[in-house]
Protein backbone atom coordinates (compact mmCIF):
# COMPACT_ATOMS: atom_id res chain seq x y z
CA UNK A 1 0.00 0.00 0.00
CA UNK A 2 1.62 3.15 -0.75
CA UNK A 3 0.80 7.11 0.37
CA UNK A 4 -0.35 9.55 -2.03
CA UNK A 5 1.85 13.18 -1.60
CA UNK A 6 -0.14 16.10 -2.34
CA UNK A 7 1.15 19.15 -1.32
CA UNK A 8 -0.45 21.61 -2.89
CA UNK A 9 0.27 25.69 -1.49
CA UNK A 10 -1.75 27.45 -3.48
CA UNK A 11 -4.71 27.06 -1.50
CA UNK A 12 -5.48 29.25 2.17
CA UNK A 13 -2.64 31.87 2.51
CA UNK A 14 -2.80 35.37 1.04
CA UNK A 15 -2.30 36.41 -2.28
CA UNK A 16 0.82 38.37 -1.70
CA UNK A 17 2.43 35.37 -0.54
CA UNK A 18 2.31 33.25 -3.74
CA UNK A 19 3.55 36.81 -5.23
CA UNK A 20 6.68 37.22 -2.95
CA UNK A 21 7.49 33.67 -3.37
CA UNK A 22 9.02 33.32 -6.42
CA UNK A 23 7.46 29.85 -8.31
CA UNK A 24 5.37 29.41 -5.17
CA UNK A 25 3.07 26.41 -7.04
CA UNK A 26 5.84 24.33 -7.82
CA UNK A 27 6.87 24.36 -4.12
CA UNK A 28 4.77 21.20 -3.87
CA UNK A 29 7.61 19.17 -5.38
CA UNK A 30 9.01 19.75 -2.19
CA UNK A 31 7.43 16.39 -0.73
CA UNK A 32 9.95 14.44 -3.08
CA UNK A 33 12.14 13.87 -0.10
CA UNK A 34 9.40 12.45 1.93
CA UNK A 35 9.92 9.42 0.17
CA UNK A 36 12.05 6.77 -1.16
CA UNK A 37 12.12 5.17 -4.25
CA UNK A 38 11.79 1.95 -2.49
CA UNK A 39 7.86 2.23 -2.14
CA UNK A 40 5.57 2.87 -4.42
CA UNK A 41 4.46 6.33 -3.28
CA UNK A 42 3.02 8.93 -5.97
CA UNK A 43 3.24 12.85 -5.52
CA UNK A 44 1.23 15.50 -7.59
CA UNK A 45 3.10 18.59 -8.42
CA UNK A 46 1.27 22.21 -9.54
CA UNK A 47 3.48 23.49 -12.05
CA UNK A 48 4.70 27.23 -11.53
CA UNK A 49 5.91 29.17 -15.04
CA UNK A 50 9.07 28.64 -16.19
CA UNK A 51 9.70 25.16 -13.58
CA UNK A 52 11.41 22.81 -15.33
CA UNK A 53 8.62 19.98 -15.46
CA UNK A 54 11.78 17.05 -16.15
CA UNK A 55 12.40 17.60 -12.45
CA UNK A 56 16.09 17.38 -12.87
CA UNK A 57 16.71 17.01 -9.35
CA UNK A 58 14.89 13.83 -8.81
CA UNK A 59 17.52 11.65 -10.37
CA UNK A 60 19.49 12.81 -8.36
CA UNK A 61 17.53 12.04 -5.18
CA UNK A 62 16.64 8.22 -6.33
CA UNK A 63 20.73 8.11 -6.50
CA UNK A 64 21.14 9.25 -2.65
CA UNK A 65 17.87 6.99 -1.92
CA UNK A 66 15.06 10.00 -2.15
CA UNK A 67 12.21 10.87 -4.02
CA UNK A 68 9.57 8.80 -5.75
CA UNK A 69 10.03 7.08 -8.78
CA UNK A 70 10.01 9.14 -11.74
CA UNK A 71 7.01 7.16 -13.38
CA UNK A 72 4.84 8.19 -10.11
CA UNK A 73 5.46 11.68 -10.66
CA UNK A 74 2.05 13.28 -11.97
CA UNK A 75 1.63 17.27 -12.99
CA UNK A 76 -1.90 18.30 -12.35
CA UNK A 77 -3.69 21.29 -13.45
CA UNK A 78 -6.13 22.29 -10.78
CA UNK A 79 -7.93 25.52 -9.96
CA UNK A 80 -9.74 26.04 -6.72
CA UNK A 81 -11.64 28.96 -8.14
CA UNK A 82 -13.33 26.51 -10.86
CA UNK A 83 -15.92 23.88 -10.39
CA UNK A 84 -15.08 20.46 -8.96
CA UNK A 85 -16.52 18.98 -12.64
CA UNK A 86 -14.32 21.54 -15.00
CA UNK A 87 -11.04 20.38 -12.49
CA UNK A 88 -12.41 16.71 -12.79
CA UNK A 89 -12.53 16.95 -16.66
CA UNK A 90 -9.32 18.42 -17.01
CA UNK A 91 -7.51 15.88 -15.12
CA UNK A 92 -10.12 13.29 -16.47
CA UNK A 93 -6.75 11.08 -17.27
CA UNK A 94 -4.65 11.03 -14.44
CA UNK A 95 -7.48 11.02 -12.22
CA UNK A 96 -8.73 7.09 -13.48
CA UNK A 97 -5.08 6.42 -13.40
CA UNK A 98 -4.88 7.38 -9.40
CA UNK A 99 -7.63 5.26 -9.11
CA UNK A 100 -5.97 2.21 -9.99
CA UNK A 101 -3.69 2.89 -7.02
CA UNK A 102 -4.04 1.24 -3.52
CA UNK A 103 -3.44 4.43 -1.67
CA UNK A 104 -3.80 4.47 1.93
CA UNK A 105 -4.36 8.03 2.64
CA UNK A 106 -3.79 11.79 0.68
CA UNK A 107 -0.86 13.02 2.54
CA UNK A 108 -0.76 17.50 2.20
CA UNK A 109 0.92 20.15 3.11
CA UNK A 110 -2.19 21.38 4.79
CA UNK A 111 -5.67 20.83 5.15
CA UNK A 112 -6.92 24.15 4.23
CA UNK A 113 -7.17 23.47 0.14
CA UNK A 114 -9.86 22.25 -0.93
CA UNK A 115 -8.74 20.64 -4.04
CA UNK A 116 -7.20 17.85 -1.63
CA UNK A 117 -10.20 17.28 -0.23
CA UNK A 118 -11.88 17.15 -3.24
CA UNK A 119 -9.12 15.01 -4.99
CA UNK A 120 -9.53 12.57 -1.91
CA UNK A 121 -13.24 12.15 -2.12
CA UNK A 122 -13.12 11.42 -5.73
CA UNK A 123 -10.12 8.32 -5.23
CA UNK A 124 -12.32 7.25 -1.85
CA UNK A 125 -9.30 7.93 0.23
CA UNK A 126 -8.94 9.30 3.77
CA UNK A 127 -6.80 12.88 3.82
CA UNK A 128 -4.04 12.93 6.60
CA UNK A 129 -5.29 15.83 8.63
CA UNK A 130 -8.59 18.20 9.06
CA UNK A 131 -11.42 19.47 6.92
CA UNK A 132 -10.80 22.43 5.55
CA UNK A 133 -12.58 24.76 7.68
CA UNK A 134 -10.99 23.55 11.14
CA UNK A 135 -7.59 23.73 9.40
CA UNK A 136 -7.78 27.64 8.70
CA UNK A 137 -9.38 27.78 12.11
CA UNK A 138 -6.35 26.64 13.50
CA UNK A 139 -3.61 28.49 11.37
CA UNK A 140 -5.37 31.48 11.93
CA UNK A 141 -2.85 33.60 13.81
CA UNK A 142 -5.77 35.00 16.09
CA UNK A 143 -6.38 31.53 17.53
CA UNK A 144 -3.40 31.70 19.34
CA UNK A 145 -4.64 34.12 21.78
CA UNK A 146 -7.97 32.20 22.12
CA UNK A 147 -5.37 30.06 24.13
CA UNK A 148 -3.24 32.55 26.16
CA UNK A 149 -4.78 30.85 29.64
CA UNK A 150 -3.20 27.11 28.20
CA UNK A 151 0.51 28.53 28.08
CA UNK A 152 2.89 31.71 28.01
CA UNK A 153 2.22 33.48 24.80
CA UNK A 154 3.10 37.11 24.21
CA UNK A 155 0.35 39.56 24.95
CA UNK A 156 -1.66 40.99 22.12
CA UNK A 157 -4.67 42.01 20.60
CA UNK A 158 -6.78 40.96 17.71
CA UNK A 159 -6.77 43.50 15.08
CA UNK A 160 -9.47 43.22 12.40
CA UNK A 161 -8.84 46.17 9.71
CA UNK A 162 -6.74 49.36 9.22
CA UNK A 163 -8.06 51.90 11.68
CA UNK A 164 -7.51 48.81 14.51
CA UNK A 165 -4.36 48.68 13.76
CA UNK A 166 -3.65 52.39 15.01
CA UNK A 167 -6.45 52.32 18.13
CA UNK A 168 -4.71 48.69 19.00
CA UNK A 169 -1.44 50.40 18.92
CA UNK A 170 -1.91 52.74 21.72
CA UNK A 171 -3.65 50.65 23.78
CA UNK A 172 -0.57 47.57 23.18
CA UNK A 173 2.30 50.66 24.33
CA UNK A 174 0.64 51.46 27.94
CA UNK A 175 1.16 47.56 28.85
CA UNK A 176 3.62 47.72 31.98
CA UNK A 177 5.06 44.34 30.25
CA UNK A 178 5.55 45.99 27.00
CA UNK A 179 9.37 45.99 25.80
CA UNK A 180 9.15 48.48 22.82
CA UNK A 181 8.72 46.84 20.05
CA UNK A 182 5.31 44.97 18.19
CA UNK A 183 4.72 42.67 16.03
CA UNK A 184 1.34 42.34 13.66
CA UNK A 185 0.85 38.93 11.90
CA UNK A 186 -1.68 38.46 9.16
CA UNK A 187 -4.44 35.38 10.28
CA UNK A 188 -3.44 33.11 7.23
CA UNK A 189 0.45 33.43 6.73
CA UNK A 190 3.91 31.62 6.48
CA UNK A 191 7.57 32.80 6.74
CA UNK A 192 7.05 36.01 8.17
CA UNK A 193 5.07 37.44 4.91
CA UNK A 194 2.60 39.82 5.77
CA UNK A 195 3.90 40.88 9.08
CA UNK A 196 6.27 43.50 10.30
CA UNK A 197 7.89 44.79 13.17
CA UNK A 198 6.55 48.19 15.11
CA UNK A 199 8.35 50.59 17.00
CA UNK A 200 6.15 53.77 16.37
CA UNK A 201 2.56 54.86 15.38
CA UNK A 202 5.24 55.98 12.17
CA UNK A 203 5.72 52.56 11.45
CA UNK A 204 2.03 51.50 11.66
CA UNK A 205 0.43 54.12 9.39
CA UNK A 206 3.68 53.15 6.82
CA UNK A 207 2.72 49.52 6.98
CA UNK A 208 -1.59 50.39 6.48
CA UNK A 209 0.03 52.21 3.55
CA UNK A 210 1.34 49.03 1.63
CA UNK A 211 -1.90 46.35 3.09
CA UNK A 212 -5.21 46.75 3.45
CA UNK A 213 -5.48 44.82 6.56
CA UNK A 214 -9.27 44.03 5.75
CA UNK A 215 -8.55 41.78 2.96
CA UNK A 216 -5.98 39.83 5.37
CA UNK A 217 -8.68 39.07 7.58
CA UNK A 218 -7.12 40.68 9.60
CA UNK A 219 -4.61 39.42 12.11
CA UNK A 220 -2.75 39.91 15.54
CA UNK A 221 -0.53 43.10 16.98
CA UNK A 222 1.31 41.45 19.70
CA UNK A 223 4.72 42.57 22.19
CA UNK A 224 7.63 41.25 20.37
CA UNK A 225 10.65 40.35 22.89
CA UNK A 226 14.35 40.66 21.88
CA UNK A 227 15.13 36.69 22.42
CA UNK A 228 17.84 33.88 21.57
CA UNK A 229 18.02 34.05 17.32
CA UNK A 230 17.69 30.48 17.40
CA UNK A 231 13.98 30.45 17.97
CA UNK A 232 13.26 26.76 18.72
CA UNK A 233 10.21 24.76 17.14
CA UNK A 234 8.76 21.96 18.36
CA UNK A 235 6.43 19.56 15.76
CA UNK A 236 3.61 16.81 17.00
CA UNK A 237 1.84 14.14 14.93
CA UNK A 238 -1.95 14.49 16.70
CA UNK A 239 -3.98 11.41 15.37
CA UNK A 240 -7.68 10.81 14.76
CA UNK A 241 -8.09 9.43 18.08
CA UNK A 242 -6.98 12.53 20.15
CA UNK A 243 -2.99 10.67 20.75
CA UNK A 244 -0.03 12.44 19.68
CA UNK A 245 3.52 11.80 19.23
CA UNK A 246 6.42 14.26 19.81
CA UNK A 247 8.21 14.32 16.74
CA UNK A 248 11.66 16.73 17.08
CA UNK A 249 12.18 20.15 18.44
CA UNK A 250 14.67 22.19 15.79
CA UNK A 251 16.58 25.53 16.27
CA UNK A 252 15.52 27.80 13.20
CA UNK A 253 17.77 29.83 11.31
CA UNK A 254 16.96 33.13 10.04
CA UNK A 255 18.74 36.08 7.59
CA UNK A 256 21.35 38.31 9.94
CA UNK A 257 19.64 41.65 8.20
CA UNK A 258 18.21 44.74 10.03
CA UNK A 259 14.43 44.85 10.22
CA UNK A 260 12.65 47.53 8.05
CA UNK A 261 10.60 48.52 10.77
CA UNK A 262 7.02 49.35 9.16
CA UNK A 263 7.62 47.29 6.04
CA UNK A 264 6.77 43.62 5.08
CA UNK A 265 8.92 41.35 6.66
CA UNK A 266 10.42 40.78 10.36
CA UNK A 267 13.26 38.49 10.44
CA UNK A 268 13.13 36.14 7.07
CA UNK A 269 13.45 32.68 7.63
CA UNK A 270 16.28 30.45 5.81
CA UNK A 271 16.07 27.05 7.66
CA UNK A 272 16.20 24.91 10.59
CA UNK A 273 18.97 22.64 12.33
CA UNK A 274 18.23 19.17 14.02
CA UNK A 275 18.91 18.49 17.25
CA UNK A 276 18.39 21.65 18.74
CA UNK A 277 21.55 23.08 20.53
CA UNK A 278 19.10 24.08 23.83
CA UNK A 279 20.04 21.71 26.45
CA UNK A 280 17.44 18.61 27.18
CA UNK A 281 15.59 20.66 30.09
CA UNK A 282 14.97 23.78 27.98
CA UNK A 283 13.54 21.41 25.18
CA UNK A 284 11.33 19.38 28.19
CA UNK A 285 10.30 23.11 29.08
CA UNK A 286 8.77 23.72 25.43
CA UNK A 287 7.62 20.59 25.17
CA UNK A 288 5.69 20.67 28.31
CA UNK A 289 4.44 24.72 27.49
CA UNK A 290 2.92 23.38 24.23
CA UNK A 291 1.37 20.00 25.06
CA UNK A 292 -1.88 21.80 26.39
CA UNK A 293 -2.62 23.27 23.17
CA UNK A 294 -2.46 19.72 21.47
CA UNK A 295 -5.86 19.08 23.49
CA UNK A 296 -7.35 22.41 22.86
CA UNK A 297 -6.62 22.00 19.29
CA UNK A 298 -7.94 18.20 18.91
CA UNK A 299 -10.69 19.66 21.05
CA UNK A 300 -12.45 22.08 18.45
CA UNK A 301 -11.71 18.95 15.74
CA UNK A 302 -7.87 19.31 14.58
CA UNK A 303 -5.39 16.59 13.65
CA UNK A 304 -2.53 16.28 11.84
CA UNK A 305 0.38 17.73 11.68
CA UNK A 306 1.86 20.61 13.99
CA UNK A 307 4.53 22.74 14.79
CA UNK A 308 4.82 25.49 17.46
CA UNK A 309 7.20 28.55 17.13
CA UNK A 310 8.92 29.67 20.10
CA UNK A 311 11.23 32.04 21.79
CA UNK A 312 13.63 32.06 24.58
CA UNK A 313 14.48 35.11 26.28
CA UNK A 314 15.83 36.32 29.78
CA UNK A 315 17.77 32.70 29.18
CA UNK A 316 15.10 30.55 30.56
CA UNK A 317 11.69 31.95 29.75
CA UNK A 318 9.72 30.67 26.89
CA UNK A 319 6.89 32.50 25.20
CA UNK A 320 4.86 30.16 22.40
CA UNK A 321 4.25 32.38 19.33
CA UNK A 322 2.72 30.43 16.61
CA UNK A 323 0.57 27.47 16.18
CA UNK A 324 1.62 26.15 12.11
CA UNK A 325 -1.63 22.89 11.33
CA UNK A 326 0.59 21.51 8.41
CA UNK A 327 4.05 20.34 7.17
CA UNK A 328 6.10 22.80 8.31
CA UNK A 329 9.56 23.43 6.75
CA UNK A 330 12.24 21.17 8.95
CA UNK A 331 10.26 18.53 7.95
CA UNK A 332 11.93 18.18 4.82
CA UNK A 333 14.90 17.55 6.52
CA UNK A 334 14.07 15.86 9.29
CA UNK A 335 11.85 12.92 6.82
CA UNK A 336 15.33 12.59 4.67
CA UNK A 337 16.97 12.62 8.15
CA UNK A 338 15.64 9.62 9.21
CA UNK A 339 14.78 7.92 5.77
CA UNK A 340 18.97 8.06 5.38
CA UNK A 341 19.50 7.06 8.62
CA UNK A 342 21.36 9.84 9.83
CA UNK A 343 21.13 11.65 13.14
CA UNK A 344 21.71 15.17 12.29
CA UNK A 345 20.21 17.81 9.49
CA UNK A 346 20.39 21.56 8.58
CA UNK A 347 18.12 22.77 6.11
CA UNK A 348 18.83 25.98 4.24
CA UNK A 349 17.22 28.30 1.34
CA UNK A 350 19.88 29.18 -1.07
CA UNK A 351 20.52 31.54 -3.81
CA UNK A 352 22.37 31.30 -6.81
CA UNK A 353 22.24 33.11 -10.35
CA UNK A 354 19.32 33.05 -12.43
CA UNK A 355 21.51 31.09 -15.03
CA UNK A 356 22.82 28.79 -13.12
CA UNK A 357 21.99 25.02 -14.30
CA UNK A 358 20.92 22.29 -12.26
CA UNK A 359 24.05 19.94 -14.02
CA UNK A 360 26.37 22.55 -13.43
CA UNK A 361 25.29 23.22 -9.39
CA UNK A 362 25.53 19.40 -9.20
CA UNK A 363 29.15 19.22 -10.92
CA UNK A 364 30.04 22.54 -8.06
CA UNK A 365 28.43 20.01 -5.15
CA UNK A 366 29.58 16.98 -6.59
CA UNK A 367 32.32 16.22 -3.63
CA UNK A 368 30.19 17.10 -1.15
CA UNK A 369 26.86 15.31 -2.45
CA UNK A 370 24.83 12.64 -0.07
CA UNK A 371 25.95 9.27 -0.69
CA UNK A 372 24.73 5.91 0.55
CA UNK A 373 28.32 4.66 0.96
CA UNK A 374 30.03 7.81 3.05
CA UNK A 375 25.81 7.92 4.72
CA UNK A 376 26.77 12.26 5.38
CA UNK A 377 26.38 14.34 2.46
CA UNK A 378 24.67 17.66 1.10
CA UNK A 379 20.95 16.44 -0.22
CA UNK A 380 19.44 19.51 -3.25
CA UNK A 381 15.72 19.34 -3.38
CA UNK A 382 13.20 22.30 -4.78
CA UNK A 383 15.39 23.61 -7.39
CA UNK A 384 14.07 26.33 -9.23
CA UNK A 385 16.53 29.26 -11.62
CA UNK A 386 18.32 31.14 -8.85
CA UNK A 387 17.21 28.93 -5.49
CA UNK A 388 16.95 25.62 -3.83
CA UNK A 389 16.55 24.20 -0.66
CA UNK A 390 19.81 22.64 0.67
CA UNK A 391 19.97 19.60 3.52
CA UNK A 392 23.00 18.72 5.15
CA UNK A 393 22.95 15.24 6.94
CA UNK A 394 25.37 13.65 8.81
CA UNK A 395 26.15 11.91 12.22
CA UNK A 396 26.69 14.81 14.71
CA UNK A 397 27.37 18.55 14.60
CA UNK A 398 30.80 18.43 13.35
CA UNK A 399 29.97 16.51 10.41
CA UNK A 400 27.48 19.13 9.64
CA UNK A 401 28.96 22.58 10.13
CA UNK A 402 32.30 20.67 8.02
CA UNK A 403 30.22 20.18 4.96
CA UNK A 404 28.25 23.36 5.37
CA UNK A 405 31.42 24.87 5.09
CA UNK A 406 32.44 23.18 1.87
CA UNK A 407 29.11 23.65 0.50
CA UNK A 408 29.45 27.87 1.86
CA UNK A 409 32.94 28.06 -0.68
CA UNK A 410 31.57 26.12 -3.59
CA UNK A 411 28.37 27.92 -3.53
CA UNK A 412 30.41 31.26 -3.79
CA UNK A 413 30.96 31.59 -7.19
CA UNK A 414 27.50 30.70 -8.72
CA UNK A 415 25.89 33.67 -6.50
Amino acid sequence: MSVLYYHRMVEGFPKVLYESVSYAAGYSKRSFVLTTPAGDDHVLIDPSHGMDLSFPELPLLNEQGLGPRPQNVHVVFFDHEQPWNDNLNRNRSLVDLLRCCKFTSLYPFTGKSSIVHALARELSIPVRTASADTTFWAEDKKTLLDFGHLTDIPAGYKIKDNDDLIHTWRKLIQHESYPGKAVFKASQAASGVTSTILQSEEHCRTFINLFNLTDLDGGVLEEWHDSDPRSPSVNYFIYPDGSYKTLFVSDQIFEKNDTEYGREGTRIYRGNRFPSSFGNDLQEKIVASTKPLLKALYERGYWGPVGFDTIVFNNNDILVTEINPRITGPHFGWRPMKNLGCTCFSLQNEAVNKNTSFNSLRTALEDVLFSKQKRQGYIILNFFPGKFIGVVLAAGYDGVDMIKKKVAERLRPLR
